[in-house]
């Protein structure tokens, strides 16, 4: 029983690879990605930018409060 596991278990592997390979072919998928790291990377970018300017208010904030 333990050699069977032993055999099938290249399916899991090769199988899911068979279809991510055939997808990256098409066009359109490599589009698809590309729009989707591009929308992540405007996400990231605008995430930082929004952190960094909150920061900054707090630490404005807290300065003003510990001078008082």
């Amino acid at each position: 029983e333990l050699t069977h596991f032993y055999r099938t278990v290249p399916i899991f592997l090769t199988y899911p690879w068979y279809w991510i390979k055939k997808m990256y072919r098409s066009k359109h998928f490599r589009l698809f990605l590309v729009i989707c790291m591009a929308c992540a990377l405007a996400v990231s970018v605008f995430l930082t930018i929004f952190l960094a300017y909150d920061n900054a208010q707090l630490r404005k904030v807290n300065n003003i409060i510990c001078k008082v």
